[in-house]
């Protein structure tokens, strides 16, 4: 990489964003001035060369204006040329932020103004010999109910994408991979992803887990050389007057550094690169926040004001411990006997039609009225495979996915050997959370009837799994994939079950179990006869 002091004064402001940005005294649109003297942390964002960069923040910290600017000096100066497209989850989101902010920096800056020779319209401008296009919408075009696709990244060809308030997109996993279909001719193939996070493990977070993780560390007061991450602190060394050096306790001021957790994910330059460079930063270094504010109202932990706290200010994800179960939860359920190889029955069966991801199976009894014994896991590669295992393990009742597959589905209902329902999820509120058709052999299911009914096996200890192994932490972290949100679809306090991955398919397998244990013959382990060693039923050994 080129550095700065290599280069001719006269071309630093061509080469250098923030040198550009800095010395045009920017008017933004709150009528400040732009500087990087109480923000320094926007400027190693602004410079990177990384292909892939993420930031996972607060609010009100700048890095919108920041990426805004970056991406008309980049247009403007020859970095871009085929232009950036700037992408919001929503068009009313797009159309505010352009005539609130972008529009106003316009005509505050005769500089920008100059740069942009086209500005008749909301969603392009013209900059230079480039294009600079802002446009709002995410996965939202059906495709016969397959696959989702969005005009947003179609008919363009572009070098940056700037995706902002990712976690507001629908599929936010999936929006970058849509981005990179804009990038087919492109030298450079950028994509910046800038957000406050969600859920755990989605959108933003889950870039962020995956890159080489850049936290904010300042200097104090008393210039002692130790380094404080005001972040990684919280809630500790916080007072009236701010935040404070964890060796000296002096006060911090606003110069720090980035730094790493992850320094070995260093593959970021190049349009072959595939580590994300990420950013994570909270108000607690925000020139106009109060950290100590943000400590007293980290002293209500009541779940709606966490996720506010965690969110806005702190810039975490954040989940109720009652919305989503853990790994320790399901490894709790683990009991010391491997699984089985084969079973004389009866049990039951639960199978996730997963297409290229397998068949996953999910088989076992019921042991109480509420509390059930699973004895096999698996992953199979179709239906034929499926009946095989059905019938070496004795399989009475059984409760199939009939989706996406439905004609496949009705051909294993009737050569399985077996009685096998068909599962179709109800995602609105029914008067009966399960009907059974016995005439179609179709079984509908409230969705988060059966998904409440799931957790809570597991959160009440009613389910014991066989002994932890690959497989079963396999099926532990599918099983803890699907998270309880409120539905901002609906009017009301109205929640539904969320799978930041769509590798979910045992925790289905497991609700379609659920479905056909209900049904089936009760087996007691307190029947067992001691001096045989086998249950009267002669269905369950020790």
């Amino acid at each position: 990489m080129l550095a700065l002091e290599d280069i001719e004064t006269k071309d630093i402001e061509a080469y250098s964003p923030s040198h550009w940005v800095e010395g045009a005294d920017i008017i933004l649109a709150n009528g400040d001035v732009y500087s990087f003297k109480e923000r320094p942390y926007l400027i190693k964002p602004l410079e990177t060369e990384a292909r892939l960069v993420c930031v996972r923040k607060a609010r009100g910290l700048g890095f919108s204006e920041t990426f805004i600017l970056e991406s008309i000096h980049g247009t403007s100066h020859g970095t871009y040329k085929q232009g950036v497209q700037y992408v919001f989850p929503t068009e009313t989101a797009m159309r505010e932020f352009v005539q609130s902010r972008f529009n106003v920096v316009l005509r505050r800056n005769s500089l920008i103004r100059s740069m942009v020779k086209d500005t008749d319209t909301t969603y392009y401008k013209r900059i230079g010999e480039s294009n600079l296009f802002m446009n709002g919408g995410g996965l939202t075009t059906n495709i016969e109910g397959l696959q989702k696709e969005t005009m947003t990244f179609r008919s363009k060809q572009i070098d940056r994408a700037i995706i902002d308030e990712l976690d507001m997109f629908e599929q936010a996993n999936d929006v970058v991979k849509s981005a990179l279909t804009s990038m087919k001719n492109s030298p450079v193939k950028s994509i910046v992803a800038i957000s406050n996070p969600s859920i755990p493990n989605y959108g933003i977070d889950k870039l962020f887990q995956e890159s080489n993780q850049n936290f904010w560390y300042r200097e104090c007061k008393s210039k002692c050389g130790v380094l404080t991450c005001a972040d990684k602190e919280f809630p500790d060394l916080i007072d009236r007057n701010g935040c404070h050096c964890v060796k000296c306790g002096s006060p911090l001021t606003f110069r720090g550094t980035w730094k790493p957790d992850y320094e070995t994910r260093n593959d970021l330059y190049g349009i072959r690169s595939k580590n994300w460079e990420g950013y994570h930063i909270s108000d607690l270094n925000a020139p106009n926040d109060d950290p100590y504010s943000i400590l007293e109202q980290y002293g209500d932990k009541s779940d709606a004001n966490l996720e506010k706290l965690y969110k806005f200010s702190l810039g975490l994800p954040f989940m109720p411990k009652t919305n989503a179960l853990t790994l320790s939860e399901v490894y709790d359920c683990c009991g010391i006997y491997p699984e089985y190889e084969s079973f004389a029955g009866p049990c039951a069966m639960g199978v996730d039609v997963g297409g290229s991801s397998g068949f996953h199976v999910v088989l076992g009894y019921r042991t109480g009225r509420d509390s059930y014994e699973i004895i096999r896991t698996d992953c199979v590669e179709n239906f034929d495979d499926v009946a095989i295992i059905g019938q070496r393990f004795g399989v009475k009742n059984c409760v199939c996915d009939m989706l996406p597959e439905p004609t496949y589905a009705r051909k294993f209902q009737q050569m399985a050997g077996f009685r096998v329902w068909l599962n179709l999820y109800n995602t609105t509120n029914p008067v009966d959370e399960v009907v059974w058709n016995d005439d179609t052999r179709v079984v509908k299911t409230y969705r988060n009837y059966i998904f409440d009914t799931s957790h809570r096996v597991v959160a009440e200890g009613k389910l014991r799994l066989p002994r932890r192994s690959r497989k079963i932490e396999k099926f532990a972290k599918q099983y803890v994939v699907p998270v309880k949100i409120q539905d901002a679809s609906r009017q009301g306090n109205v929640f539904k079950y969320f799978s930041p991955s769509r590798n979910d398919h045992y925790r289905n397998a497991m609700n379609y179990f659920l479905l056909a244990a209900q049904t089936s013959r009760l087996i007691r382990k307190e029947t067992y006869k001691k001096e045989t060693r086998f249950a009267i039923h002669e269905t369950v050994k020790l």
